[in-house]
């Protein structure tokens, strides 16, 4: 006998075994009413599964879910009550009794849920400060427990006098934004220092994913480097950052290469993320050559110094990878991948 012929012969004649393909039939149809907007539907259908599996709290979630669907917002918050209490560690349920809680008003009730909820896995603080049943009321005393910035940004700077030759890396990770691209201002940045390398890597943390971005700078000469302070956006939020500032010392008559270009703080994903990989583009003596991570670039005739390098990366993974030259006229650009060649041409403007 098939094993699906032996489980319908066992529901037959166990009732236990019955009461479970009543009570997933009856979920199956609840789920799929409240997908078509049919809240009663729903709500009928999964108090058919309840009686079946009167036990089941997750059954109880659904439809309390529904419930909350057709308006009925306070029964949905006493069913799942009854479900939290029979299994405290229930924290997806325990979070919609707070969002419930929350559109009815009573705050004292939906602050101490959502951090419970929280606290056991259902949520990262911040996707509940943007949630829209939260949002309204993050500045009532029950929400105290949310952080204060919606974007946090932690930075790491250099400290010390730095010598010629070394480099100064700037570092900003980037909290809350639920992932988009960040963006940095600068109110000052000034000193004998040149950009040579931006990183830009997504990660993940207890807190959701952080940008973290980091600029490498080469000390060029003898002065004082001042960078920031700045502001930070991603997404609709924005956060202030302090300024930043070191000596740097060198023999003399060192100091930043004649035609170096002005000090910036670009982001890889905003410079580079329209650009195909591989691609090349050219605009007012710059050229821009974006590969894969392992690709080889032959440029011809070589540009003079050294480019800047950016290089975004997924999970510390890197994904592509563009270096900046400073140019006269349009060079030849060879792009290989292993020993084919992917793209090739004069650059065009």
């Amino acid at each position: 006998m098939s094993a699906l012929l032996l489980l319908l012969a066992c529901s037959r004649g166990d009732p236990e075994l019955r009461a479970q393909k009543q009570a997933m039939d009856a979920w199956h149809e609840g789920q799929e009413a409240l997908a078509a907007g049919d809240a009663d539907r729903a709500i009928a259908a999964f108090a058919r599964a309840r009686e079946a599996q009167p036990d089941d709290t997750l059954l109880a979630a659904w439809q309390a879910r529904a419930m909350a669907a057709d308006g009925d917002l306070d029964g949905a918050v006493d069913l799942l009550g009854i479900a939290v209490a029979t299994h405290p560690r229930f924290a997806e349920a325990r979070y919609n009794r707070a969002a419930y809680l929350a559109r009815l008003g009573r705050l004292e009730e939906a602050g101490p849920e959502l951090a419970r909820a929280i606290e056991d896995g259902a949520a990262r603080s911040r996707e509940a400060m943007v949630d829209p049943d939260f949002a309204p009321h993050l500045d009532d005393p029950a929400f105290a427990f949310l952080p204060d910035e919606m974007l946090l940004v932690a930075l790491d700077a250099p400290s010390g006098t730095l010598f010629w030759g070394s480099d100064a890396t700037l570092r900003l990770r980037v909290v809350g934004g639920q992932g988009a691209p960040a963006t940095v201002e600068a109110e000052e940045l000034s000193g004998p220092i040149e950009l040579v390398s931006v990183v830009e890597d997504v990660v993940e943390s207890t807190e959701g994913p952080v940008r973290d971005l980091s600029w490498t700078f080469k000390v060029r000469g003898e002065g004082e480097a001042v960078l920031g302070p700045f502001t930070v956006r991603s997404g609709p939020w924005s956060s202030r950052v302090r300024a930043v500032r070191f000596p740097t010392t060198a023999p003399p008559g060192k100091g930043v290469p004649d035609g170096a270009p002005a000090l910036s703080l670009p982001v890889p994903s905003d410079v580079a993320g329209s650009l195909e990989t591989p691609g090349i583009r050219y605009g007012e003596g710059v050229l821009d050559v974006k590969t894969g991570p392992q690709d080889r670039v032959t440029i011809t005739p070589r540009p003079p110094g050294s480019p800047v390098r950016f290089e975004l990366r997924d999970r510390s993974k890197a994904v592509w990878v563009m270096q900046r030259y400073a140019v006269e006229g349009r060079p030849e650009v060879e792009i290989r991948a292993g020993t084919e060649v992917v793209l090739r041409g004069p650059v065009v403007p």
